[in-house]
């Protein structure tokens, strides 16, 4: 069902409620809906790798009938604020009900709400507390809802995140940026929860729930749920209960689990009228407004670009000439939507806009919320069409120069924007963390490898070393074995495609984890430094930095390095001397 669901985007962006959330309502052609159903997300990382399935989810629900509103909770995603400013208290539950409250304004006399993981206890909860003081008309009641995997509590949250995190990347290290007792606390995935947002999420607890305001309940608990655990849940809040299989793979492979949603949008069509009421977009925002003490307002609008229409947010100081200024290109991360890891794009868009640059995050083809080309799978990272789309997204950008832009990605974002910039000429980008060894084999497709110029292709014998473990000798050869076998063509260095961005006249800010630095200084340190002279490269490692960027601290070490950077006025200048770290690395430590 889900895999043949439509690719292109009918429903509307739109930032509502008193948060400023931004969401994308869905709307029968027709503008009649059997009733109105509100997705409400996990949070952090979890809601980045299950934003496809919601996707494909509210298209799927909006062909059979339903109004969707899919959103992000306050202060992460797309919507206003962050994670640690001024978090008000009761603010996830407020944002849903206010989820609730838009939706009911179009015109649905029924609606439904799917939770999925922390999302659906923080639904669950919701309706717990209007049940307990009588709701009102109009509140946050609904007909039927449906609890996706919901964690017990937003303590057990907190914990398995944190779990996550060490069981992928180990222990925090000692002097790690963030590793105080506290920070440690909040930092989990990639996201930062200090108080009093941690509390805000530890009072949630379905344990303690003893009815909610639904007349139909579903609920997918996972397979590792306790007969204890389930057995008192079921005891209190009755409803229909099954597994929600496939959820694993969902959080931990990206598969999209089929059976699970085919069941949750059965369940819902029987659970819900058949009669369809006519409705319309209730008013809403269609620019949100950024108000950040002592930096000048800014604007985000989202935009369709090109004619395959990829959509974006363009975000630009509201008083202001940064025409002068190239435009800030941030492309999507792995399979994520535009928002960054640990929603770093749209917190770097937003301040270099209030310091007076013109920034805009973009989706790829196939991914987030923009449309695949014809014949292009969608959610697949490495796609040859990225390349396609980061061209275009300039060409848009920079009509009257198009050499006049900087391209922003972390890892597949990275190659992206490189790749992009070898074939425009000119230039500026960020690359964190890029990999240059050759796209996964499963992507290197034949239409369009032609786009592909900067990375070498994978030897059998590094990949038999890495198989046999030999991956400790690999790394630790010494550089002048590398040279050979770059000189010898039986492995070309990761740094060779610089050289091909370099010719073009292409600034290169390379910013990457110890881990990835090697690949770059010891099997190609030869022409890091080269082009280093030229002053056409700047290479900075950050200690601790890991390749996806989960580790919280150092994730915004990164980001200040590049904010820095993109705020130099003398960037262009490259390196004050040979050898010697200018202002930027110093600051690094």
């Amino acid at each position: 069902m889900f895999k043949g669901a439509a690719a292109a985007m009918s429903a509307v962006a739109v930032w509502f409620g008193e948060h400023s959330q931004f969401g994308w309502l869905h709307l029968p052609a027709d503008n009649t809906a059997r009733a109105g159903v509100v997705l409400c997300p996990a949070l952090g990382m979890e809601s980045a790798w299950s934003h496809r399935a919601f996707r494909l989810m509210a298209e799927t629900l909006e062909a059979d009938g339903f109004a969707v509103l899919r959103f992000d909770h306050p202060g992460s995603g797309h919507s206003a604020g962050g994670l640690q400013e001024n978090w008000p208290e009761d603010v996830l539950r407020s944002g849903f009900s206010s989820a609730l409250a838009f939706l009911r304004a179009t015109g649905v006399e029924s609606v439904a709400a799917v939770g999925f993981r922390l999302g659906a206890t923080v639904a669950a909860t919701a309706l717990a507390t209007q049940e307990a003081a009588g709701p009102e008309p109009g509140g946050p009641e609904v007909e039927a809802l449906v609890l996706w995997d919901p964690c017990l509590s937003g303590r057990a949250f907190l914990r398995e995140q944190k779990a996550i995190r060490i069981l992928a990347l180990g222990p925090y290290s000692p002097g790690e940026p963030g590793t105080a007792a506290g920070d440690r606390e909040a930092s989990v995935s990639g996201y930062c929860y200090p108080s009093p947002a941690r509390e805000d999420i530890e009072n949630m607890d379905l344990m303690t729930i003893e009815s909610i305001s639904a007349s139909r309940l579903l609920v997918l608990a996972k397979p590792g749920l306790s007969d204890r655990a389930r057995a008192s849940l079921e005891g209190r809040l009755g409803g229909d209960w099954t597994t929600a299989a496939g959820t694993e793979n969902l959080l931990f492979n990206l598969e999209t689990p089929d059976e699970t949603m085919t069941e949750i949008t059965r369940w819902l069509a029987a659970a819900l009228p058949m009669d369809r009421k006519e409705v319309s977009v209730p008013p809403h925002h269609d620019q949100l407004l950024v108000n950040s003490p002592g930096h000048p307002a800014v604007v985000e609008t989202p935009v369709r670009i090109g004619p395959l229409e990829l959509f974006g947010f363009v975000v630009a100081p509201v008083a202001g000439d940064t025409e002068v200024q190239p435009t800030v290109v941030f492309l999507n991360t792995s399979f994520e939507p535009c928002i960054g890891p640990g929603r770093l794009w749209v917190t770097l868009s937003r301040k270099l806009a209030a310091s007076g640059r013109r920034t805009i995050r973009v989706d790829l083809s196939g991914l987030g919320d923009s449309p695949a080309r014809p014949g292009q799978p969608r959610f697949v990272n490495y796609q040859p069409e990225a390349i396609e789309d980061a061209v275009e997204v300039v060409r848009w950008v920079a009509r009257e120069d198009p050499t006049n832009f900087v391209l922003v990605g972390s890892c597949s974002g990275g190659y992206n924007s490189l790749e992009a910039a070898r074939l425009l000429g000119g230039g500026e980008v960020c690359a964190v963390n890029p990999v240059l060894d050759g796209p996964p084999p499963s992507t290197a497709r034949p239409s369009s490898t032609q786009h592909r110029g900067l990375s070498s292709p994978r030897r059998r014998w590094l990949e038999w070393m890495k198989r046999r473990g030999f991956r400790r000798i690999r790394a630790y050869l010494p550089e002048l074995v590398w040279h050979v076998l770059h000189l010898t063509r039986l492995q070309r260095s990761p740094a060779h495609g610089l050289r091909a961005i370099a010719a073009g006249g292409t600034r290169v800010f390379l910013l990457c984890g110890p881990a990835d630095a090697q690949n770059f200084d010891w099997r190609g340190g030869w022409i890091t430094r080269e082009l280093e002279r030229t002053g056409l490269l700047r290479f900075v490692t950050v200690p601790h930095l890991d390749h996806g960027l989960l580790t919280s601290g150092p994730q915004q070490v990164a980001g200040q390095a590049i904010f820095e950077y993109l705020m130099s006025p003398d960037r262009a200048s490259g390196v004050a001397e040979a050898g010697q770290p200018g202002a930027l690395l110093t600051s690094l430590g």
